[in-house]
């Protein structure tokens, strides 16, 4: 196998070109490949075939486009080194769906992904798998108003005791104050949203602004 013998098979035999590469792998990977870059869609192709990972991967390495990984079945494998060199980020609030279902090899790089992307999750508002949403508002890397968000979007379907722990995972004593003294909080609307939500909940009798801040009262509360 040579480049001339590369663009004469995708010119001529388009048909056949993936299955020549399939069969001329090695060569095309060790000999060609810098010569005549393989192409998006002849990648997607050829990762859908049977070939070994490894070669699999090889071929990744020449491409710098993204890929997506949902409806495929390609192994774990490469399902990992997708994602850490190729992920398609419009994969990412759809691929929480999935979570539970993956290996935990696929699940550690998700979440270090979602840590990265946790403004894509704040602004689609997602409701999180429990375990993703625990990893997520106890970490130290996420900022405070994001993990209120967080936990605002997925409140409706915790008890109150759940509630009153996750504030306190959040890692806020402002917030942990909520129930039991007198918060001073920022007049924000991600604040407005979790004060309503609690109050909904009765976990707060109400709340109002007062120089400044929100307060919060427990009045003729169970």
């Amino acid at each position: 196998m040579n480049a001339e013998n590369v663009r004469f098979m995708r010119t001529d035999y388009v048909s056949k070109f993936i299955y020549f590469i399939e069969h001329n792998i090695c060569n095309y990977i060790d000999d060609v490949i810098d010569k005549e870059p393989i192409s998006n869609s002849e990648l997607l192709n050829i990762l859908d075939s049977s070939i070994e990972d490894n070669l699999k991967i090889k071929l990744i390495d020449c491409s710098e486009d993204t890929i997506k990984i949902i409806s495929k079945n390609y192994s774990d494998t490469i399902k990992s080194y997708i994602l850490k060199n190729n992920f398609d980020t419009s994969e990412l609030v759809p691929l929480i769906k999935k979570y539970e279902k993956q290996d935990e090899m696929i699940k550690e790089i998700l979440r270090k992904l979602y840590i990265e992307n946790i403004d894509i999750i704040v602004k689609n508002h997602v409701e999180l798998p429990i375990d993703l949403f625990e990893f997520l508002i106890s970490n130290e890397n996420i900022l405070l108003k994001d993990k209120i968000v967080i936990l605002t979007d997925n409140i409706d379907k915790f008890s109150k005791r759940e509630i009153r722990n996750y504030i306190k995972m959040i890692g806020s004593k402002d917030y942990e104050r909520i129930f039991s003294g007198r918060p001073k909080l920022e007049i924000t609307e991600t604040n407005r949203n979790l004060l309503k939500k609690l109050k909904s909940k009765e976990l707060i009798s109400y709340f109002r602004e007062k120089n400044g801040f929100f307060r919060v009262g427990h009045r003729n509360l169970k």
